[in-house]
């Protein structure tokens, strides 16, 4: 018979030998000491394409941290508001004629890039022989537009700080202003600027915020009419199919919530609860799929993005020929001729009438059965 501390001896030692046989360099990331600055590094990359530097990330304090990724994230941003107008473009007035070549309607991208990035180019500056280089010189343009969108915001808050002046927040333009004069000169700015008229009653009831978030509307719409075009639109199609997934889940959520009541619960308390947090999980959701598809747009479906383009050709259809004019006058002569003779005019319709004997709902049917109508064929 084994003693009791032996068997156990025995039994330690077989356990360390089998640990010793599980190979556990899988895990060995886990125990890095930039384990999380190596998830962050990677993640910033994934999400926005940006690269970091992890020794740069190594010396810095959490909020530095959070400052450089925030600033980063913006940086990547803003190039992609320089970079997709070119990308709409290039969909727009080009096609893929095979997996290697890209055709391009050279006059129609000139001519749409010299009104988009009011630019004095010419086809002969955008004639390439690759689709990159195409791209690059766009690219220039829009990143010239870009800077002109900032110096339009800042120009944009110095007119709103001299139309308001120290007026409290919540007063009227008309109040701030003192006077027509100055409320007639932003008017001016925001047309000659930007290119947006606004009515001066509207402007003169607007408050500070309010002008400045009809600038701040205007200079998107003047400068990046694309991206923020895509924007709403992927924003709408992710709201409404979150919004009907949301709907299914709390239909599930209620049908289920009174099995809370096993573990000495309020239903009612736990489904308020748990409809709160899928909600503030949806909003997550939709900010995460938000941000995903507009940093990677070159995946977006291409009629999508062609479409995003705002339209600058206004459609006119063609006024009458003199010669429709002309049949159009002999046949109102005709109508007034046929009417005067109390003739039926050529071309008109005839309307259907009933010439045949009326038969009330208490009559006797005129199938001979005896009963009433009514009783009768009637009751269709």
């Amino acid at each position: 018979k084994i003693p009791r501390e032996e068997m156990d001896e025995k039994m330690i030692e077989r356990v360390f030998e089998q640990l010793a046989k599980v190979d556990l360099s899988e895990g060995a990331v886990f125990l890095n000491g930039d384990y999380g600055l190596n998830m962050l590094v990677d993640w910033m990359k994934m999400k926005f394409g940006v690269q970091l530097d992890i020794q740069d990330l190594r010396q810095r304090e959490s909020k530095d941290i959070a400052d450089e990724l925030t600033k980063a994230a913006e940086e990547a941003y803003r190039k992609k508001e320089f970079q997709y107008p070119v990308l709409a473009g290039i969909t727009r007035f080009g096609q893929r004629t095979s997996e290697t070549s890209y055709e391009i309607n050279a006059a129609a991208i000139t001519s749409w890039a010299r009104e988009r990035f009011s630019s004095n180019i010419n086809e002969s500056d955008l004639s390439s022989d690759s689709l990159n280089e195409l791209t690059g010189k766009l690219e220039a343009l829009s990143k010239d537009n870009g800077r002109a969108s900032e110096e339009a915001v800042d120009e944009g808050m110095a007119q709103i700080r001299e139309l308001f002046g120290d007026a409290e927040p919540a007063t009227s333009a008309k109040y701030a202003a003192g006077s027509e004069a100055a409320l007639d000169s932003f008017r001016e700015w925001m047309n000659t600027k930007l290119n947006h008229q606004i009515d001066a009653d509207k402007l003169a009831e607007m408050d500070e915020k309010q002008v400045m978030r009809r600038v701040m509307q205007a200079i998107d719409d003047r400068y990046h009419p694309e991206m923020r075009r895509m924007e709403r639109q992927v924003l709408l199609q992710i709201v409404d199919a979150s919004w009907k997934d949301h709907l299914l889940a709390m239909d599930h959520l209620r049908s289920a919530i009174s099995l809370k009541g096993y573990a000495q619960m309020d239903p009612k308390v736990e489904y308020k609860r748990e409809g709160m947090r899928m909600y503030g999980d949806m909003w997550f959701s939709i900010g995460e799929r938000m941000t995903d598809l507009i940093f990677r747009m070159e995946g977006l479906d291409t009629d999508f993005i062609a479409s995003t383009m705002p339209e600058t050709v206004a459609r006119h259809d063609a006024a009458p020929s003199a010669l429709s004019s002309a049949a159009s006058a002999q046949q109102e002569a005709d109508l007034a001729a046929a009417d005067r003779a109390g003739a039926e005019p050529k071309g008109r319709i005839d309307p259907i009438r009933n010439s045949g004997q009326k038969v009330g709902r208490n009559d006797p049917c005129p199938c001979g059965s005896g009963k009433k109508y009514k009783s009768c064929h009637g009751r269709d």
